[in-house]
C-alpha cells in the first residue's frame, strides 16, 4: 500500500496544537454551541468508533454497522463543519461531508498522523481496510484473522509504517504497511478476546493490550520472543476489561475501563495495584450489579492531559479530572450526559476545539457537544464521605432532536 504522503501539523501527543492548512470544509473557527442544542446526527446503524483527524480541522471519522443483517454490512462517514451559511436558524453546526460504503461492519478505525488522508479500519470479517477519505477511494482490504473480528486497529504515529490489529481470537498482529501480504510478528498471552489495542504515544516500540481475561499487558516490538514485558491485573476486584488509552504527556500512566464500570489508572512502573480506581459507571453495590455498566472507551483528552472522557452501557457520556494536588489525588466527574437513548460506544475530543467532545452510540446517534452543554458537576471530599453536586440538566441541556441525517 503506497498512501499519498504528508506530514500532519497536529499529534495527540503533544500538549499544544495548531490548526492544519488544509481542511475539509472552509469554516476555520469552531461554532459557538453555548446557547443551542448539541448536534445530533442520526446514521444508518450502531456507531462503534469514531476519531477526529488531527490534519483535517473539526473532520470526524465515525464507523458503523448493522448488528440486525446476516451480512453485518457498515459504513464509514465524515462529519464536518456545516458550510457557511446566511440561515442562523439551522439546526446543526455539523454536516455529513461524505459515506463510504465499506460493505462489512466496522468495529474500530484510525487516522493516520503522517498518511494525513488515510484512515484504517478494522472490521467484522477478520479484515482490515485502507481507505483514501479524501477521495472516496479504497486503498487496500487485508484479511488479517479470518473468522475473528477485528476488535481494534492503532497506527504508530511514531513510526509511520507500523500497524497493529487484535481480535477476537485473543491474537495481537503487528504489520508493516508495506508488506501486508503477512504479519511481521504475532502476540499470543492473552487467553481470551484481546478488545483494546494502543501504541504509546510518546515510545515508538511500545503498547499495550487488555482483554477479556481481565490482564493488561504491556509490549516492546524489539522482543525476540514476541513476549509481554509488563503484565497487570487487579486482584482487589477483577473483571474483562474492554478499552484503554496511554496517557498523552506521561508515558508510564494508562487509563483502563472494565466490564463493572470501574475505570483503572495503572503505573507501568507498579504492576502490584491500579494507581487509582474508580466506578465511573454504576456502583460496588450489591443491588446494582445486575445491571449493566460496562465502560465501552475511554480517551485522554490531548489539550487538558488531567482530564479523561468515558462512554458506557447505562447511556452517559461522563468527564473525569485528575487531581495533581497531593492532598487531593483521586479522580473527579466534572461533567456528564445522558443524550444516548442507548448505550454509548465511543467517544473523542476535538483536539481543534478543546470545548467540544463527540460520542457514538447504538442508538445510531452521533452526538457532538460543547461542556457548557453538558450537566456540571461538582465532587468533594467531606468527612471522608465522597460529596456529589449536580447543576439541573434543564439549565445546561437543551433538549436534543433527534431526526434521521441524509447526505
Amino acid at each position: 500500500m503506497n498512501p499519498n504522503q504528508s506530514t500532519a501539523t497536529t499529534s495527540r501527543s503533544s500538549r499544544h496544537h495548531h490548526h492544519a492548512s488544509e481542511a475539509l470544509t472552509s469554516p476555520s473557527q469552531p461554532p459557538n454551541k453555548t446557547s443551542s442544542p448539541p448536534d445530533i446526527h442520526i446514521l444508518d446503524h450502531e456507531i462503534n468508533d469514531l476519531e477526529y483527524s488531527t490534519f483535517y480541522s473539526d473532520v470526524c471519522c465515525v464507523g458503523t454497522m448493522s448488528y440486525g443483517h446476516w451480512f453485518h454490512t457498515g459504513d464509514l462517514y465524515l462529519i464536518g463543519p456545516s458550510p457557511p451559511s446566511s440561515n442562523h436558524s439551522r439546526s446543526t453546526t455539523t454536516t455529513i461531508l461524505s459515506k463510504l460504503k465499506n460493505r462489512t461492519g466496522v468495529h474500530a478505525l484510525t487516522w493516520s498522523e503522517h498518511y494525513t488522508q488515510t484512515v484504517m479500519c478494522g472490521n467484522h470479517d477478520g479484515s482490515v481496510s485502507f481507505w483514501q477519505v479524501n477521495h472516496g477511494k479504497q486503498l487496500a482490504s487485508v484479511q488479517c484473522d479470518k473468522g475473528y473480528a477485528i476488535s481494534d486497529v492503532d497506527w504508530n504515529q511514531l513510526d509511520h509504517d507500523w500497524i497493529l490489529t487484535s481480535s477476537h481470537s485473543s491474537r495481537v498482529k503487528l504489520f508493516d504497511i508495506n508488506h501486508l501480504e503477512f504479519a511481521a510478528s504475532s502476540y499470543t498471552e492473552h487467553t481470551k478476546s484481546v478488545n483494546g489495542i494502543r501504541w504509546n504515544t510518546n515510545n515508538r516500540d511500545e503498547f499495550a493490550t487488555v482483554s477479556d481475561d481481565g490482564l493488561l499487558k504491556v509490549w516492546d516490538r524489539r522482543t525476540s520472543d514476541y513476549s509481554s514485558v509488563n503484565t497487570m491485573l487487579d486482584r482487589t476486584d477483577p473483571a474483562a476489561l474492554t478499552c484503554l488509552d496511554w496517557h498523552k504527556r506521561d508515558d508510564w500512566l494508562i487509563g483502563v475501563g472494565d466490564r463493572k464500570g470501574q475505570v483503572l489508572l495503572w503505573d507501568t512502573r507498579n504492576s502490584l495495584q491500579p494507581l487509582q480506581r474508580r466506578y465511573a459507571h454504576g456502583s460496588n453495590k450489591a443491588n446494582q450489579k445486575s445491571a449493566n455498566h460496562t465502560v465501552n472507551d475511554l480517551r485522554f483528552d490531548s489539550n487538558d492531559c488531567n482530564r479523561f472522557a468515558t462512554c458506557s452501557e447505562d447511556h452517559s457520556l461522563r468527564i473525569w479530572s485528575m487531581s495533581d494536588d497531593a492532598q487531593k489525588q483521586g479522580i473527579y466527574l466534572t461533567n456528564e450526559h445522558k443524550f444516548h437513548r442507548r448505550a454509548g460506544r465511543a467517544v473523542d475530543w476535538n483536539i481543534h476545539n478543546a470545548d467540544s467532545i463527540t460520542s457514538g452510540g447504538a442508538d445510531h446517534s452521533l452526538i457532538d457537544c460543547s461542556l457548557s452543554q453538558m450537566v456540571k458537576v461538582t465532587e468533594y471530599e467531606k468527612d471522608g464521605q465522597l460529596i456529589t453536586k449536580k447543576q439541573s440538566s434543564s439549565s445546561t441541556a437543551p433538549q436534543a432532536n433527534f431526526k434521521r441525517s441524509a447526505l
